[in-house]
């Protein structure tokens, strides 16, 4: 099994450990929510939208937008096979991961605001 696929597992399995379970969204349901633009900026408080979780913390851990980016950044994951290839990174955005403060870039149409 190549890195990446086991990356994508990996992935699918934490996300279902964390509670993001996407058997009561439809595929429909899930795309709507995944075209659903909402401007992010610099400031704003995010958190994965329900069943569109693809890489660290949980559905309910919430981040802070650090740098929006007008051009997307692409993930340059170099296998097609990977959930990550070419992934446009529209954000980045912190969180608190073992009392620390960490960054991350993140797909913005995958996040919605904190009220």
């Amino acid at each position: 099994m190549s890195k990446s696929a086991l990356a994508a597992l990996l992935s699918e399995a934490c996300s279902s450990e964390k509670g993001d379970h996407t058997e009561s969204l439809s595929l429909d349901e899930l795309y709507a929510s995944y075209t659903t633009k909402q401007p992010l900026a610099v400031g704003d408080k995010v958190r994965w939208k329900k069943g569109l979780l693809n890489r660290r913390g949980g559905r309910d851990q919430e981040f802070i937008g650090v740098k929006a980016f007008e051009v997307p950044v692409f993930n340059s994951e170099d296998s097609s096979g990977s959930a990550y290839f070419r992934e446009p990174l529209t954000i980045r955005a912190g969180t608190i991961k073992q009392g620390t403060f960490v960054i991350y870039y993140l797909d913005g149409d995958r996040l919605e605001k904190v009220a």
